[in-house]
């Protein structure tokens, strides 16, 4: 009965010790000294969690989550096309996230312009409605689509979309893929049919730890204009974006860089100058999520 107690002890003096543990810390156990400073923290290399867009021009793949809808308001003046038409388009409305990775939208567009030398004032507008969806493939990529179709005062749009983003913590990169096309209501003074733009987009962007994001981004825009080859246009920028727990938004300007002039405009105006195309590009967006 006696080995009873020694076993009980023998049991008891390891959890003790356990428990102790803590107190190994000291200067006593031979390690650091308490009253030192903590070790300074290590810093994370992934990018911080946030809501909204990295790019002001380059989508994103991902949407919204299921039961959450973002917010939006967007301004993008435009100017120094050879017609002298200079425009604002301004878009205000909402994505709301839809359950298998689907999202839907619905924005009013409107976009005021001054068009010649005597700047003739004009504006068009339009209710569009966005399908979008995505997925991911693995822990760093990401690739979506989106269709928009469009109809107003001047006539109807619709605009296609494919996209992939990769990323490696702080650092991501965006791709983007679309094409845009609009005719006008017959006997309108709208947009004819043919009238079309093909774009592709480059994003580089860098994310603090405070949700600031620094990017460069990079577009190639083609144009047709009654189905008639209008030009290409090369664009490069800065870009700064802010991804906070609730609210977003974006900043870039693009001037345009090279371009090259149809066959029956070659050798007239500047070489820089296109009748579809705008020498300069700016982007201002913003967006809330909501539950």
């Amino acid at each position: 009965m006696c080995r009873l107690p020694l076993v009980l002890l023998a049991v008891v003096l390891p959890a003790y010790a356990q428990s102790e543990a803590p107190d190994a810390g000291t200067a006593d156990a031979g390690t650091a000294d308490a009253g030192a400073p903590p070790p300074p923290p290590v810093m994370s290399v992934v990018a911080p969690p946030g809501v909204g867009r990295h790019f002001a021009f380059t989508w994103d793949s991902e949407g919204p989550k299921p039961g959450e809808a973002d917010v939006q308001l967007w301004a993008t003046p435009r100017w120094g096309r050879a017609d002298g038409r200079e425009q604002v388009d301004v878009r205000a409305g909402f994505v709301q996230g839809l359950p298998r990775n689907w999202a839907a939208g619905v924005f009013i567009d409107a976009t005021p312009s001054m068009t010649g030398v005597l700047q003739t004032p004009g504006i068009d507008g339009r209710l569009t409605l966005r399908l979008q969806n995505w997925n991911r493939a693995g822990q760093h990529f990401a690739y979506g689509s989106q269709v928009e179709l469009g109809a107003g005062l001047k006539g109807l749009s619709a605009m296609v979309l494919v996209s992939g983003d990769a990323w490696l913590g702080p650092l991501r990169v965006g791709v983007n893929l679309d094409g845009f096309t609009e005719t006008g209501w017959p006997g309108s003074s709208g947009a004819a049919f043919g009238d079309a733009v093909f774009r592709q987009t480059v994003g580089l962007s860098y994310t603090l730890a405070n949700g600031f994001s620094f990017a460069v981004e990079l577009q190639n825009r083609l144009a047709w204009l009654k189905g008639r080859y209008e030009g290409d246009a090369f664009y490069f920028g800065p870009s700064i974006a802010y991804r906070g727990r609730r609210f977003w938004w974006s900043a870039a300007l693009l001037p345009q860089v090279a371009a090259v002039k149809p066959e029956h405009r070659r050798g007239v105006g500047d070489t820089l100058e296109l009748v579809a195309n705008e020498r300069f590009t700016l982007r201002l967006s913003m967006g809330l999520l909501t539950q």
